[in-house]
């Protein structure tokens, strides 16, 4: 089983990595039926990091409220336990990790007051983290988005950061995902996806973000996740028929959580492409 707690070190078992896999590979029910069966002490930090993440993204994509209830419940069972074991390097990093996750749904549900109070606790946790334990590279990863979403915030509302207590700078953001995606570490792939992310909707880079993700789809070419972010900077890229392309990919690996929006962006190219009868079947869907 993994050493759980070594600092600077996060590595997944090859049970848990084919978990991992399956989270964003979507397969987000699978994953959790899976890591329900998982209850030995050892991995019992990477089982919670998982769970978290694999409810997080269905939430995201279904925007399931009736889910979201079910997320509550298990977000305040985890803290709990958290809570109760004796702090260190991962205990920080997972209850900001799991703050992080539950601001994102709050956002997504619109719940913009509950967002900013638990994404304020995230920034506290991982900055408390990173102080006490600088060695520990996978809080680079929550502290990167942290840094990168305060980071961009319009100058106009730096006031109401300010009031809140918390910085952030996009190029630290940066700098951190990408100390992490360089690590060979279990999430070296989810923070190269993020890096290339915040290229793309926050650095407006879309040439360099659509050509990273293309270089990581080499690696993890049935990636369904990969494949669906890979579509969208394509398409911001001017490289629709590239994007058709991995469209046509992703319609062959559709097990997992339905991407509906994929549809959206289909019907788009073959609008572009003047095949109206095609783009107005893919716009009905």
């Amino acid at each position: 089983s993994p050493a759980t707690g070594a600092l600077g070190s996060w590595k997944f078992d090859p049970e848990l990595e084919s978990i991992y896999r399956d989270v964003t590979n979507l397969r987000t029910e699978e994953a959790i039926i899976r890591l329900r069966k998982i209850t030995d002490k050892p991995r019992e930090h990477y089982r919670l990091y998982l769970q978290t993440l694999a409810e997080c993204l269905t939430l995201l994509i279904t925007e399931d409220e009736k889910r979201f209830e079910e997320f509550e419940r298990n977000f305040k069972k985890r803290v709990e336990l958290l809570e109760s074991e004796p702090e260190s390097a991962e205990t920080l990093f997972l209850q900001a990790e799991i703050n992080l996750q539950r601001a994102f749904c709050h956002l997504n549900l619109s719940q913009d007051f509950n967002a900013i109070i638990t994404f304020r606790q995230a920034y506290n946790l991982i900055n408390d983290c990173l102080r006490k334990y600088p060695d520990f590279i996978p809080a680079r990863k929550t502290s990167g988005v942290i840094q990168v979403m305060v980071g961009a915030v319009p100058d106009k509302y730096h006031w109401f950061m300010a009031l809140l207590g918390m910085k952030g700078s996009v190029r630290t953001g940066q700098r951190q995902l990408n100390e992490l995606r360089t690590a060979g570490l279990s999430l070296s792939m989810e923070a190269a996806i993020l890096y290339y992310v915040i290229k793309g909707f926050i650095n407006q880079q879309f040439r360099e973000c659509s050509d990273g993700m293309a270089d990581l789809l080499k690696i993890e070419p049935n990636n369904r996740l990969l494949l669906f972010l890979t579509i969208n900077f394509m398409i911001k890229n001017h490289q629709s028929e590239d994007a058709l392309k991995l469209i046509r990919s992703l319609d062959q690996n559709s097990k997992g959580l339905p991407l509906v929006y994929i549809d959206y962006l289909r019907a788009d190219i073959l609008l572009q492409k003047a095949d109206y009868p095609k783009a107005i079947q893919a716009y009905n869907r």
